[in-house]
């Protein structure tokens, strides 16, 4: 067991879990650049003891709004892919579906994926299929 620097966090570590690993996913319950700092402070370890992993983040692209400044340049130091939760086709479903609570969070995760795209090539969107309108007999 160790402790990443600077958070005093114990972690189990097993070097041998990611031999057989390609890629390292930030994502789950919460949004992982709401807790930028130590997203980029793991990154950067597994990058040093692992050099090998690809390194991408599941993410809902507003992490600039919540950060309330550009972060891509950040991330593009340490990552490798980036895919962003398209959740709804246009804004005022995906208002509906995300219930935002930021103001204009629609472009700006638009503008989000367009800075990704500059910086770090392989950036896109996911989605789980849209969910058609239900219509009633």
């Amino acid at each position: 067991m160790f402790s990443f620097p600077d958070c005093g966090v114990p972690i189990l570590y097993e070097p041998y879990l990611f031999l057989l690993r390609k890629e390292l996913v930030f994502c789950g319950y919460g949004e992982p650049t709401c807790a930028l700092h130590l997203m980029l402070q793991t990154a950067r370890y597994v990058k040093k003891i692992h050099p090998q992993l690809k390194l991408r983040v599941n993410t809902n692209g507003l992490g600039n709004l919540e950060n309330r400044r550009d972060i891509v340049p950040d991330l593009a130091q340490v990552l490798d892919a980036v895919s962003i939760s398209l959740n709804a086709p246009d804004e005022a479903d995906y208002n509906k579906v995300t219930r935002p609570t930021l103001p204009g969070a629609y472009e700006a995760m638009l503008d989000f994926a367009r800075e990704c795209r500059k910086a770090i090539p392989d950036t896109g969107f996911i989605s789980s299929s849209f969910r058609p309108k239900c219509v009633t007999r």
